[in-house]
């Protein structure tokens, strides 16, 4: 159940239906019922999406070239730029480093059942699994399985030796299951369809 705390809107174009907001970093909030925050969800405009476009293909662009691209001047680029930072729709730049390049030839996708799913095995088990080097990804998931594993490793030696056997040694593990991958295709960006709102 979401909760609104009726302090302090600035401008009722603000206001949620309500009536009720928080004015946080000039956005208000939704306040979860057990006391967390979650953004109200930005909408985005039509210079904000092809900046963002843009910064898919090539975050490493110079803000006068963004601009340049985006058909906008640069202070208005920086500015759209700052405020998706701030709003946390940009959370950061990244390198795309080739894992092949370190060795890492075998892509793995582990499924794994858990042997009870309460907080504190839950909580266990993802612990272990952050001081599993090759362990890149933890998925809760639906279905025969409650989390998916995406493991990079040099070998099968590896992967059992590094990945499977410590998972499987875990009391909350009731059991594993191990798929190679073989080929890998990702969108580079969440954008492919998205239109401005």
């Amino acid at each position: 159940m979401l909760q609104f705390r009726p302090d302090s809107c600035k401008d009722a174009a603000e206001a949620p239906p309500n009536g009720a907001c928080v004015a946080v970093s000039a956005r208000w909030r939704h306040e979860m019922a057990d006391g967390s925050w979650i953004p109200q969800q930005a909408a985005l405009s039509e210079q904000e999406v092809r900046i963002l476009r843009a910064l898919a293909d090539d975050a490493r662009t110079t803000n006068a070239a963004l601009a340049e691209s985006v058909g906008i001047p640069a202070s208005t680029c920086l500015m759209r730029v700052q405020g998706l930072r701030e709003r946390d729709v940009v959370r950061g730049f990244h390198a795309d480093v080739d894992r092949r390049a370190l060795g890492l030839g075998l892509e793995v996708l582990v499924a794994v059942e858990l042997a009870e799913q309460s907080s504190a095995a839950t909580g266990r088990f993802l612990a272990a699994c952050r001081t599993l080097d090759r362990v890149m990804a933890a998925m809760q998931v639906s279905g025969d399985h409650h989390y998916l594993l995406q493991v990079y490793a040099a070998s099968t030696d590896e992967l059992l030796a590094t990945v499977i056997a410590p998972l499987e040694a875990l009391p909350e593990v009731r059991r594993t299951n191990t798929t190679i991958v073989f080929e890998h295709w990702r969108r580079q960006s969440v954008l492919g369809g998205m239109a401005a709102t």
